[in-house]
């Protein structure tokens, strides 16, 4: 909490400027961030199976961490269509759900 540089008292005139003024600034400040599992733009992991479906995990799979085998199809995981598959490395980025970003957009 902010107070004037001379008394540290809540009721003088200059400590109830100086905490609406830090109130303002937290304020002006902040941004929402959303949850991953809450933005529009989540795709949650899935299953490219090898007659080129898009399925999502079974229950086994899920037990199993989330794995598939090659005859089966691709592990294809979690990501954010707004920011892409790769980052500047040409690298796969993956998200979690409970991952968030100031960019998010509610469902």
């Amino acid at each position: 909490m902010l107070f004037c540089s001379s008394c540290k008292n809540e009721t003088c005139q200059g400590c109830i400027y100086a905490k609406e003024k830090e109130q303002n600034i937290v304020k002006r400040d902040m941004v929402e961030v959303v949850r991953c599992k809450d933005c529009k733009h989540f795709q949650p992991c899935f299953v490219l199976t090898n007659d080129g479906e898009r399925r999502p995990y079974t229950e086994e799979e899920i037990k199993k961490g989330k794995v598939v085998t090659g005859d089966v199809g691709i592990n294809c995981g979690s990501r954010c269509e707004r920011f892409g598959y790769w980052d500047e490395n040409k690298i796969p980025v993956w998200y979690n759900e409970t991952d968030f970003c100031s960019y998010g957009e509610r469902k």
